[in-house]
């Protein structure tokens, strides 16, 4: 395929798809699915108020069309028009620098966030978006800090217990 990337909205999907005669044009997830199957092995799919959804076409003939629901915030689902083309804008830029299309994605639909949340003409500059991107990164490391936390806490008494049952019966 000579597109890598392909950025639509509903309505474009849709008209892809039925010129295409791509079938299963009427839900969008199976219809994301075949794009990525017919036209290009990312698909990112603008829905307006309900967000985005990324799909990627995995690299295996075993595996199937990766679905990445995403959502823009709460505070930007009020009618925001031009929110596509501010996670389009992103989401082209991101994978350009080499992220993938899941990550670029999701960033973007974050970008679409935060612009919405700004007055007037909008502008997302590098800054704002490497805050949003270590705001990402930062609730990632506080996961992560949580899990390791209730390994330690609940799993580890549970892992001794068992040891010494096992070293006791040998």
């Amino acid at each position: 395929s000579l597109i890598e990337h392909l950025i639509v909205n509903e309505r474009e999907s849709r008209q892809i798809a039925a010129a295409g005669g791509i079938k299963g044009s009427e839900d969008h997830i199976d219809r994301l699915r075949n794009l990525c199957d017919v036209i290009a092995p990312n698909v990112l799919l603008t829905l307006g108020r309900q967000g985005a959804v990324v799909g990627c076409r995995a690299e295996s003939a075993e595996r199937d069309v990766e679905v990445h629901p995403l959502t823009v915030p709460a505070h930007a689902m009020a009618d925001r028009r031009g929110l596509g083309f501010v996670v389009s804008g992103v989401y082209a830029a991101l994978v350009a620098v080499g992220a993938t299309a899941q990550e670029a994605a999701t960033l973007a639909c974050s970008g679409a966030s935060l612009a919405a949340s700004l007055p007037g003409p909008k502008h997302l500059d590098l800054d704002a978006l490497l805050r949003l991107t270590y705001r990402e990164i930062e609730s990632h490391v506080a996961d992560g800090i949580e899990v390791f936390s209730r390994i330690r806490d609940e799993a580890l008494p549970v892992i001794d217990q068992a040891a010494r049952l096992l070293m006791e019966a040998y």
